[in-house]
């Protein structure tokens, strides 16, 4: 199995962190590939500025990281869901 590249996905940060405080936090330990969990308040594409996108994009770029998947958890079945929407 060695040789096979090893990524982690931010479903434990997502009430802890925004996606790019996480990605900076297991970038400092390591990490270059991720599965974003897109939920409220880790990451949600309609609530990102011009700004925090383009910062983000600098972080991967600067540091050599690939986010891999993004992963939609299906919040329009939840009854619980941080989403309006």
């Amino acid at each position: 199995m060695s040789g096979w590249p090893v990524g982690i996905h931010t479903y434990s940060y997502i009430w802890q962190m925004s996606a790019h405080d996480t990605l900076v936090h297991l970038a400092d330990r390591g990490y270059r590939r991720f599965e974003l969990l897109i939920n409220r308040p880790h990451v949600w594409p309609e609530e990102l500025t011009e700004a925090e996108r383009r910062a983000t994009a600098r972080l991967l770029a600067e540091r050599n990281l690939t986010i891999e998947v993004l992963n939609p958890p299906s919040l329009d079945l939840n009854l619980v869901s941080p989403s309006p929407e």
